[in-house]
């Protein structure tokens, strides 16, 4: 009796194991066909599904990988050519967002990386990685990055050429001109001087984002870089009626950071700050914190709506108001992007804040705290 009371329990069990045996290998045929390498690893790291396009990136067959530990079939390499260990990025659902993450098997190969924590029967656990061959897109981003600076710095020469005549225009070095004559030269020195800023800024850019721009990074005394920018905008901000404060403590403040790329920086802010600001103050504040120095500068001006912060510092971002789109007649709109590579270059983190258009915004970026050996 005993004997067929327990029977309905295991024939339940055994149906519901041949069901899932069924299902996995209709999911591992599908899994064959897709255009993304797929690995599969049970909780000891062993290889448990590689599907085709696995197969051809490491040249491995499926049935040489089965069974295998992933660190021995896929290695993955960042940018600086240093080998990650899969154990700690396998089983957290995550995605690695590392830049030019390499795939090393038959050939080298430009991936996104995706770890799936899968829930078996009986509480075990899968890992599926997907890798995503990114290589066609990664040398075409390559190619535009060197169109760009290849034209751009093409044309800085007769742009500089044609500076140069209308300066000689200007200063009538080839006679007189009536007011009309000058008001056209006028506005073609400032079309030129804007042309010039933009091929400035797509070759800074250039060279930032292939790393030929190198950050010189040193403890620097970050009170004084503040107040000698300033200095400099002081009359500018008295010609617009402005106010401009520095607020800071009483102690010196010191950070960790690259002199040039934080005037650099702080020229950029505060400047946007003063252009798009028409009445009140221009407050710039020094704060230290744990382990970092924020520097913020806060504006009364335009404002940024709520939709469009989220596109700041990024390369050819399109605001619909505010900033960029004032930006539009008054500069090149790349300068938030040169920003956020300067200051990420120092291990910084740069953000903007605001209430919206007409409620003045605030732009801030952090610096490493210098460390003190106690």
């Amino acid at each position: 009796m005993q004997t067929n009371k327990h029977k309905p329990n295991f024939d339940k069990l055994t149906l519901s194991s041949i069901e899932y045996l069924l299902q996995r290998e209709r999911f591992e045929e599908l899994l064959y066909e897709v255009c993304e390498a797929v690995v599969g690893i049970d909780q000891s790291f062993k290889i448990t599904l590689f599907n085709r396009v696995a197969e051809n990136m490491t040249g491995i067959p499926a049935e040489k990988a089965h069974g295998k530990d992933i660190s021995e079939i896929v290695t993955l390499l960042d940018q600086s050519q240093t080998k990650l260990d899969l154990r700690n990025v396998c089983f957290k659902s995550t995605s690695l967002g590392i830049p030019n993450l390499i795939f090393s098997g038959s050939q080298c190969y430009s991936v996104n990386f995706k770890s799936t924590v899968i829930q078996a029967p009986h509480g075990t656990r899968e890992c599926l990685i997907t890798l995503s061959d990114v290589t066609k897109e990664k040398a075409i981003e390559k190619l535009k990055d060197e169109l760009f600076s290849v034209a751009s710095h093409e044309l800085k020469t007769p742009i500089t050429i044609i500076k140069s005549y209308l300066w000689m225009l200007q200063n009538e070095k080839g006679g007189p001109l009536n007011q009309k004559q000058n008001d056209y030269v006028k506005k073609a020195v400032n079309a030129t001087e804007r042309i010039l800023t933009l091929v400035n800024d797509i070759l800074g850019i250039s060279r930032l984002e292939q790393g030929r721009v190198g950050s010189n990074i040193r403890e620097i005394n970050l009170t004084q870089i503040l107040k000698e920018v300033l200095s400099d905008f002081e009359a500018k901000a008295h010609e617009k009626n402005l106010r401009l404060i520095f607020d800071e403590d009483r102690k010196e403040t010191r950070a960790m950071g690259d002199t040039e790329h934080i005037k650099d920086t702080l020229v950029n802010l505060v400047e946007n700050a003063i252009k798009f600001t028409e009445t009140g103050e221009i407050r710039v504040a020094l704060e230290t914190k744990e382990d970092l120095v924020k520097i913020s500068i806060t504006d009364t001006g335009v404002g940024i709506e709520k939709d469009d912060l989220p596109k700041l510092f990024h390369k050819f971002g399109r605001l619909h108001y505010s900033y960029q789109a004032v930006a539009e007649t008054r500069g090149t709109g790349l300068g938030l992007y040169i920003v956020k590579l300067y200051v990420e270059g120092m291990h910084g983190n740069v953000g903007a804040e605001s209430d919206g258009p007409g409620h003045g915004s605030t732009f801030w970026f952090t610096l490493p705290k210098v460390k003190t050996i106690n």
